[in-house]
């Protein structure tokens, strides 16, 4: 067989490879994309579900708010919270629908649900518009909605942790295919470069010097000796950019990873945190805090007649709203580990790492301060005004043996302080 044969032959063989190669690392990252949608899709589960209980307390805390004040307004959030349940759980149905042990156990939450709402709910709603009862809140706390609402907390829990486990197995799926893809792809950069590496030797160290050795016997050409340079290079360049594009696929799997992760703890309406992010920050600024010595102060922020805004002006209005209420929050902390957190529906939490709560107090008032000088409208009947907040502040000395379930207490207690004071206020308690 002749040298340019197998030459040609080895350009075959290489060519063939290459091929198999990129069709073996395209099943790779397929698969690992098809597993990463299913972990976010799980996440997206995880995240409605827990919404269920948040829904839930929003209409125990309308209820609440009720109760102890007869002011009807307190109403408007829990049938608004009512309306936002329903939907939510028929989402859920579909999204799970593959599951049937979960769907039952989301008719199981929405049955418990409509019986608080009959039971207990409603009673206490015409009792309180009746007899306006002081007492009606704390007769609530023990009456049988507690008890319901206990089993509507242990039904979501167990749905979520079902969730979970499969969140866990994705993850599991997703992390060996990940491995895979970047084995397939640090296997082929390895025979991409063997089969350079391969090819150049044999061009340079045997075809090539033969050829030339060859031709020149016969007559010498000096062009063919300039054709045989610009293979090489071209060889050589080839494999470059192949390294270069599995490079490239690893940081994008990278990229994926980060952006998930960014996801699930990102607020998608404001850009500021979530309540995933704060309920583990919580804990961990809690523990630095026990460890430092520090004092930890929490604002709690609701926009004030937000209902009543998006009434009037319409959803649209309502999220471009809530957006700028968001960006102005964020840009009056004047510290990186400060933090703000979308908390739910139209209120905000801010965590303040090493603050007294005195110093909770200024920076209440400078947001609060801040958010009344964007001069939103926000008219009530014939009366113009501007959208204000209510911020509540508390503070805890981890050390002293508190915890940060008693410190959110006091925060929301606090807010609704600053409500009942005629809103647009600040309110704190002690540490």
């Amino acid at each position: 067989m002749k040298l340019k044969n197998i030459f040609t032959l080895l350009n075959s063989v290489i060519v063939i490879i290459m091929i198999l190669l990129f069709m073996v690392l395209s099943v790779a990252v397929n698969n690992t994309n098809s597993e990463l949608e299913w972990v976010v899709h799980t996440h997206d589960v995880i995240n409605k579900a827990e919404g269920l209980m948040a829904n839930m307390v929003d209409q125990e805390t309308g209820i609440r708010g009720f109760l102890v004040t007869g002011d009807a307004l307190y109403l408007d959030p829990y049938n608004e919270a009512i309306k936002s349940f329903d939907t939510e759980i028929d989402v859920l149905k579909i999204t799970v629908d593959d599951n049937p042990a979960q769907v039952d156990r989301l008719h199981v939450i929405e049955a418990l649900s409509n019986r608080w709402h009959s039971e207990v709910a409603e009673v206490y709603i015409a009792i309180k518009r009746e007899s306006n009862s002081k007492d009606l809140y704390e007769e609530l706390s023990k009456a049988q909605g507690k008890h319901i609402m206990d089993q509507i907390r242990y039904e979501v829990a167990e749905f979520v942790k079902v969730e979970e486990a499969l969140l866990l197995e994705r993850s599991i799926k997703y992390s060996k295919q990940h491995q895979l893809s970047l084995f397939a792809i640090t296997f082929s950069i390895a025979v991409a470069l063997v089969v350079g590496v391969i090819q150049y030797i044999v061009t340079k160290k045997v075809t090539g010097p033969l050829e030339k050795l060859t031709k020149r016997m016969r007559v010498f050409d000096p062009n063919n000796i300039d054709d045989v340079v610009i293979r090489e290079k071209k060889t050589v360049y080839e494999v470059s950019e192949l390294t270069t594009g599995y490079k490239k696929l690893i940081d994008e799997l990278k990229i994926s990873q980060n952006e998930l992760h960014r996801l699930t703890r990102t607020d998608q309406l404001t850009d500021v945190y979530n309540r995933r992010w704060f309920d583990e920050n919580l804990d961990l600024e809690w523990r630095r805090a026990n460890r430092n010595n520090n004092e930890l102060t929490l604002l709690m922020i609701d926009i004030d007649y937000f209902k009543n805004f998006n009434d009037t002006y319409g959803h649209v209005e309502g999220d471009a709203c809530l957006k700028k209420v968001a960006a102005v929050i964020d840009n009056s902390l004047g510290r990186p580990m400060d933090n703000v957190v979308r908390f739910g529906g139209e209120e905000f939490a801010v965590l303040l790492p090493e603050t007294d709560i005195d110093g909770g107090l200024i920076i209440a008032e400078k947001i609060r301060k801040n958010v009344e000088a964007l001069g939103i409208e926000n008219r009530r009947g014939d009366r113009m005004a501007v959208v204000t907040v209510s911020i509540g502040i508390a503070c805890a000395h981890p050390s002293k043996g508190s915890n940060s379930e008693t410190l959110l207490e006091n925060a929301d207690k606090a807010m609704y302080e600053a409500k009942k004071g005629g809103r647009n206020k600040s309110f704190q308690f002690s540490c």
